[in-house]
Formats: C-alpha cells, sequence, structure tokens
C-alpha cells in the first residue's frame, strides 16, 4: 500500500475525527474488547522459566534426585531385556501387539523415542493389545510396565 503524505490540515482533521471515536460508546466498547484480547495474547506470550514464579532446578538438584531415585530400589530394566524376556515366555505373539514388541527391543528406558512415537505410548499400546498373553510371568512383567508408565 502506498502512503501519501498528509498536510497538517488532514492530520487535524483525521486526529479530530479519531478522538470523537474514542469518546463514543462504541469507540469505548472497541477499545474496552482490544485491551482484553491484548491481555489475552499477553498471557499466552508468557515466557517459561523465572517469569512464572517456578524457580527452576539447578544441575546438581537433578543428580540428587536421580541417585535418590535409584537408591530406594526402584532401579528398573531397559525395556530391550523386559522385551526379550517377553519373546521367550509368549510362543505365539499376537498380531497387534508384534510391532509394539519389536520397537521395545529397540527401547532401552521409558522415556526414549522410537521414530515418532514416545516408548511410553510403545508400552501402553503393547500392554493394550498383549491381553491375550497370560499367565504368572505375564502378570509380573505387564505390572512392571504398567508401574513404568505411572
Amino acid at each position: 500500500m502506498i502512503r501519501r503524505k498528509l498536510s497538517q490540515q488532514q492530520r487535524d482533521r483525521n486526529k479530530a475525527t479519531h478522538e470523537k471515536y474514542k469518546e463514543s460508546p462504541e469507540g469505548q466498547r472497541r477499545a474496552a474488547m482490544m485491551k482484553k484480547k491484548r491481555e489475552q495474547e499477553r498471557r499466552r506470550k508468557r515466557p517459561s522459566g523465572g517469569s512464572t514464579g517456578r524457580r527452576m532446578r539447578s544441575f546438581r538438584e537433578d543428580i540428587d534426585l536421580v541417585d535418590k531415585y535409584l537408591t530406594e530400589g526402584k532401579q528398573r530394566r531397559p525395556l530391550s531385556t523386559i522385551a526379550s524376556e517377553i519373546y521367550k515366555d509368549w510362543k505365539k505373539v499376537n498380531f497387534a501387539a508384534k510391532p509394539y514388541l519389536e520397537a521395545m527391543m529397540s527401547l532401552n528406558s521409558i522415556d526414549d523415542m522410537y521414530m515418532f512415537d514416545s516408548a511410553r505410548s510403545v508400552v501402553a499400546y503393547f500392554l493394550s493389545n498383549a491381553t491375550s498373553w497370560r499367565g504368572p510371568k505375564a502378570k509380573e512383567i505387564k505390572k512392571e510396565l504398567k508401574d513404568m508408565l505411572k
């Protein structure tokens, strides 16, 4: 859009019209609506981190949390180990559970990614498709996988 230079008289006339509009009920309603919209945008664009009021953990605190977690006896086996154990026990793997079991063979922890899927979703889908796998070993391993999902 090409803007042409306005004369002083035209600028004064535009300013007066704008001031009149701002004072009118419609102008005040629109101004309130725009103020509300700007406030919503500001909330949406709020930066994460310090300005949200939450303190970020330091690297040392993260290490302490990991140490605490591992010393509580909740050390988990790699998913690939669990998957190989499932293959040994489940003679005829269900066709729907097989792709998820194969994906689990390449995963180590529940926080890994398998292509575009998280390990959590792979394990959850495996559990939903492994209902035909029964027995004491199945019960034990399914419980272990469910505990990993929590």
